[in-house]
């Protein structure tokens, strides 16, 4: 997961401030907050930002429809699928990602930003209000406020020190999920090898 590939070269190559969703776009994802996500944020920040969509789902077109209505089109970007193995690479090139979830068990894409050090904004929902400590190494916001989303991503944008500050504090967790990963893989293998030695 942790090896940067080569991405489009007119996302790696940008200048302005990129915000990604990556997700499968279904209700409980929250993806129909994305375009007045977008719109206010490209009010605030005319010309400086762009978006870019990760992911497939039964509600694709319907917010692609939202984004046609906003006249949004040359701010957001749809790239449909891409192979997990490439997700590092755009989270690395990622200046926000945002998380609009309003169920969620555990943000395992909010897991990943926050291990590349990328900085996320998340609606305070299930299992992300755990993941994330507001202020410290990410935002939440609550749950279906996309306009306090949208200010937290405008705030990102103007300040680059928090921004910084953010996505250190962030890439700190990286170490406590090696850690459980290493934790669990003891157990399992532990539990494995009782189960073995009890066949015998």
């Amino acid at each position: 997961f942790f090896t940067e590939k080569p991405i489009e070269p007119q996302i790696a190559n940008s200048s302005k401030f990129k915000v990604f969703y990556i997700g499968r776009f279904t209700q409980e994802k929250g993806v129909t907050d994305l375009p007045k996500v977008v719109k206010l944020v490209a009010e605030r920040l005319s010309g400086k930002v762009e978006f870019y969509f990760i992911g497939d789902g039964p509600l694709v077109e319907q917010v692609k429809r939202q984004i046609h209505g906003y006249s949004l089109e040359n701010v957001v970007k749809f790239l449909g699928m891409r192979p997990s193995d490439m997700i590092y690479s755009y989270l690395c090139a990622a200046d926000v990602i945002i998380v609009p979830s309003y169920m969620e068990c555990f943000g395992k894409i909010l897991a990943e930003a926050m291990i590349s050090g990328t900085p996320a904004v998340a609606y305070a929902t299930g299992g992300l209000k755990y993941q994330i400590t507001d202020g410290v190494d990410g935002f939440l916001v609550p749950t279906g406020d996309y306009k306090s989303m949208a200010q937290r991503i405008v705030e990102l944008y103007e300040n680059p020190q928090l921004r910084k500050k953010i996505a250190q504090n962030a890439a700190k967790v990286r170490k406590k999920y090696e850690d459980i990963n290493q934790t669990l893989g003891y157990i399992l293998k532990r539990e494995i090898d009782r189960i073995l030695a009890g066949s015998d």
